[in-house]
């Protein structure tokens, strides 16, 4: 089992870095593009991936982390968390491609991957024959 209080520290930590590394490859490298479609790609890939880290940290991890506790309790999903992850894993699904050109946040997508299969599997486990209810 993940201790929570450092697997979102860890997360966070590694949000914190990435943003700050990608600031500064995305300004260094900005000047060396020979060609104002490359440049306009990543401006604008660093703009969603921006967006996606906020939402992540702000919305995203928090409901994560909480869904977790509450199996992790032995508590069943309730209709909103599965609909929540499932809208969780469309969403990966849609900006895995975008943010696997980036290898810098390749660490905390498996980190969101385990925690992801973390909760499914306990989840199932809740369900099962022997379960808690």
């Amino acid at each position: 089992m993940v201790d929570q209080a450092k697997f979102k520290s860890s997360l966070l930590l590694s949000l914190t870095v990435s943003a700050k590394h990608e600031r500064f490859n995305g300004t260094q490298n900005h000047s060396q593009l020979n060609h104002k479609d490359n440049q306009m790609k990543n401006i604008e890939d660093l703009g969603v991936i921006m967006a996606l880290l906020e939402r992540l940290e702000k919305q995203r991890l928090p409901t994560l982390l909480a869904i977790k506790e509450n199996v992790d309790n032995g508590q069943r999903l309730e209709e909103y968390d599965i609909n929540f992850l499932k809208q969780i894993f469309a969403d990966a699904q849609d900006i895995l491609p975008r943010v696997q050109q980036y290898p810098e946040y390749l660490d905390l997508v498996g980190k969101l991957t385990v925690l992801y299969h973390e909760i499914t599997e306990k989840a199932l486990e809740n369900e099962g024959p022997n379960a808690n209810r």
